[in-house]
C-alpha cells in the first residue's frame, strides 16, 4: 500500500476506534440517566413523606452533576476528533467511495 493509502488505512482506524468510544459513553450516558431517575424518584418519595433530602442526596446530587458535565465534555471531544477525521479522509479522497467515479 503507498503511503496515501496507509494514512487513509490509519485515519480509519482511528475513526473505528473514536466511533467505539463514541459508543461507550452513550452507554455511560444511559447508566447516568438511570441514576439521575432514581434520584428523582427518592426525592419526589421525601417530598411527599415530609422528610427533608438530607446530605447523601445532595451530594450524590452533586456528583452526578460533575460526572454528566465530563461526560459531556468527552462526547464532546470524540466528535470533535470524528469530525476532524472526516474532514482529513474528505480531503485526501478516502472518504469510503462517496467521491469517487
Amino acid at each position: 500500500m503507498d503511503e496515501r493509502g496507509g494514512d487513509v488505512a490509519t485515519l480509519l482506524a482511528d475513526r473505528l476506534r473514536l466511533v467505539a468510544a463514541l459508543s461507550g459513553l452513550g452507554a455511560e450516558a444511559l447508566k447516568l440517566q438511570q441514576r439521575e431517575g432514581a434520584l428523582r424518584i427518592e426525592r419526589m418519595r421525601l417530598e411527599e413523606s415530609g422528610a427533608a433530602a438530607g446530605t447523601d442526596l445532595e451530594e450524590e446530587t452533586a456528583a452526578l452533576e460533575a460526572a454528566r458535565r465530563d461526560l459531556d465534555e468527552r462526547v464532546a471531544a470524540a466528535e470533535r476528533d470524528i469530525g476532524t477525521i472526516d474532514r482529513l479522509l474528505a480531503e485526501s479522497g478516502g472518504g469510503g467511495g462517496r467521491n469517487r467515479r
